[in-house]
Order: structure tokens, then C-alpha cells, then sequence
């Protein structure tokens, strides 16, 4: 069983997928109108479900730098790997599409990098936002480039705290 819940955050509104007991994915603020799966009445989250929308909430007050959350990701063998990759960059921090190609001792690769970056379902928790162009361009961003700013800069000011 599925459940779909959109969580509020001064950066806009968030979706949150999730099956018994896995994050399936989380939808970006401008990608929710795309989206046409029935609210979840709150009163029968599972506890999945209030496990990421706590975590979520934590992250946006700059207050949780690492998650704990059980993910789903159906896709190819590479692009996991890039993404596992993407998901240990240390929070408030930015890699190039390059580093993470050359930690998969494939420093030709970036291309690809970018392409498992574009196709992660799970944004934020899998932090793609932390990945740069090599010139320190922040480049493209599913959610746009001022939500990747934004994500940025709260890592930035709370990376100390």
C-alpha cells in the first residue's frame, strides 16, 4: 500500500511517497502539480511515513545534517552507485559531477553523473542539490536553480552549527 502526503516547508510544498516500510520517492515543489495520487489521511500514516516527514521538517531547521531513512530506488545498477556516491557528500558541502565520477573510477563518466543526478527520486534525502558543475556553476537542478541555491545556503549557515 502506497501512501502520498505533501509536507509544507518555506520553500514550498513537498511530496512524500512511501510504501510500508520505504521512502519511494519525494516530489519537489515545482513537480507536485504533476502529481495526481490521493492525499493520505494523516490519521493512518505508517510509521514510515512520520519517520520521514519528522526528518524532513528536522532538515529544513537546519537542525538534522544526516538521514535515517529506509530507501527504495528501482533504477539502473549505475546510477545507484552514483547516487550512493551523492548521498555521502557531508552536509554543506558540494562535489562536481567529475569528483563523483572519479570516486566511481570512471572519471569519464560525469556525463552519466549528471544523468543519475537528474533521475534521482529522492531528492533532498539523496542529496543531489550538493553536486556542482567543476567550474562551481551550481548547474541544473530538478527543482530548479533557486531552489538548489537555497538548499545550498541553509546547509552553508547551519554547517557550523
Amino acid at each position: 500500500m502506497v501512501q502520498f502526503s505533501i509536507l509544507k516547508t518555506d520553500l514550498g510544498s513537498f511530496g512524500i511517497l512511501v510504501n510500508e516500510s520505504d521512502l519511494l520517492k519525494v516530489i519537489l515543489p515545482n513537480k507536485i502539480n504533476l502529481i495526481s495520487i490521493e492525499i493520505t489521511n494523516p490519521n493512518s500514516y505508517k510509521p514510515i511515513m512520520h519517520n520521514v516527514i519528522e526528518q524532513l521538517n528536522q532538515y529544513f531547521m537546519g537542525i538534522r545534517k544526516q538521514f535515517e531513512i529506509s530507501l527504495k530506488l528501482e533504477m539502473p545498477p549505475f546510477y545507484k552507485k552514483a547516487l550512493k556516491e551523492v548521498s555521502e557528500i557531508p552536509y554543506g558541502q558540494t562535489f562536481s559531477y567529475k569528483n563523483i565520477a572519479k570516486k566511481l573510477n570512471n572519471p569519464r563518466a560525469y556525463r552519466a553523473v549528471a544523468n543519475a543526478n537528474a533521475a534521482n527520486p529522492i531528492p533532498i534525502i539523496i542529496p543531489c542539490h550538493r553536486v556542482i558543475q567543476s567550474n562551481g556553476d551550481l548547474g541544473n537542478y530538478g527543482g530548479g536553480r533557486k531552489l538548489k541555491q537555497s538548499l545550498v545556503q541553509i546547509e552553508k549557515d547551519n554547517s557550523f552549527v
